[in-house]
């Protein structure tokens, strides 16, 4: 067996991914590291956008350090995820796993949320990008009052 391609190192990325013919996320990260024989990552200061299709809306994520596999489409983000969509939801969490394939995050490390006119804090949380959806267990929400 030869020896495994050295890996690669990059600097200022910035990337596009495409489904079928349309823009499925974008992002950049001010460092990447990239292992070519196994495609195992780390992206340092990442800022990922994942763009709502037939709409303006969109999810903005970032994260300190996010490590995963092209290959599996997980990844996990760690040293303090967030999360902000276009309708004004702001989450963050130490770390958040990420699916790909299934466009889903989730976490077992507490998260807050902080929405137009409330706050809620909870254990843990599952995320689906394609609507939006928040699942939390153990949550405590606070409503603002007045408009």
């Amino acid at each position: 067996m030869g020896d495994l391609p050295p890996p690669v190192t990059l600097h200022g990325v910035k990337m596009v991914h495409f489904k079928a013919d349309r823009v499925d996320a974008t992002g950049r990260a001010e460092r990447l590291t990239y292992e070519r024989g196994s495609t195992d990552f780390v992206g340092y200061r990442a800022e990922l956008r994942f763009p709502r299709p037939d709409s303006s809306a969109h999810v903005d994520v970032s994260a300190p350090e996010l490590r995963g596999a092209l290959n599996s489409k997980h990844v996990e983000g760690t040293g303090g995820v967030g999360l902000r969509s276009s309708a004004g939801l702001v989450a963050s969490t130490e770390r958040a796993h990420f699916d790909g394939a299934s466009m889903t995050a989730a976490g077992n490390a507490p998260v807050q949320l902080h929405g137009p006119r409330y706050r809620l804090e909870a254990s843990d949380f599952a995320y689906r990008f394609e609507d939006e959806a928040f699942t939390f267990h153990d949550a405590t929400a606070w409503l603002a009052e007045g408009r």
